[in-house]
């Protein structure tokens, strides 16, 4: 048993073979993350995570994206980007591979003053330095934020690639 999660396996929890997650970002690079619902049939519960979730049958990863975030805060996106996808293994745990695609999605104030949250307990603003120092947040979101922080130190051209 999981002792802080309350589950058995890895079967008691949901989590879609293939999924997006929206890297909200401010022009002054700050972070918008949902804390999630504090229920048992979700990864990591209670915990700080970005917004998104399973890609439908029939879905684009674009389409599921889009459709998430009006799904869970009435917002519509007008620009976002591909930022990186994470494949997690679990053929050795009888499983398969999951997928989590990251998309780089601006927003501003006034859109965020706007949105309506549907889904999770909450949602707030996260420097960099608040990501990079979090204790609750989900692990995989985690690194892809931590990606999109460093993304210019991995990849010194992004700056002007973007």
């Amino acid at each position: 048993m999981a002792a802080d999660y309350g589950l058995e396996s890895l079967a008691d929890i949901k989590f879609a073979a293939c999924a997006v997650g929206a890297i909200l970002v401010t022009s002054d690079k700050k972070y918008l993350l949902q804390h999630r619902d504090d229920i048992p049939e979700i990864w990591f519960p209670g915990f700080w995570g970005t917004f998104g979730g399973a890609i439908d049958a029939g879905e684009s990863q674009e389409q599921s994206l889009i459709r998430e975030l009006e799904e869970e805060l009435e917002f519509t996106p007008t620009h976002f980007s591909f930022f990186t996808q994470i494949t997690f293994d679990f053929t050795t745990i009888g499983s398969d591979n999951k997928y989590r695609s990251y998309f780089e999605v601006p927003v501003s104030t006034s859109e965020i003053a706007a949105m309506s949250l549907h889904e999770g307990s909450g949602m707030r603003l996260f420097t960099a330095s608040d990501v990079w120092q979090m204790a609750e947040i989900a692990p995989y979101d985690h690194f892809a934020l931590r990606l999109h922080v460093m993304r210019e130190n991995i990849v010194p051209s992004y700056a002007t690639i973007s």
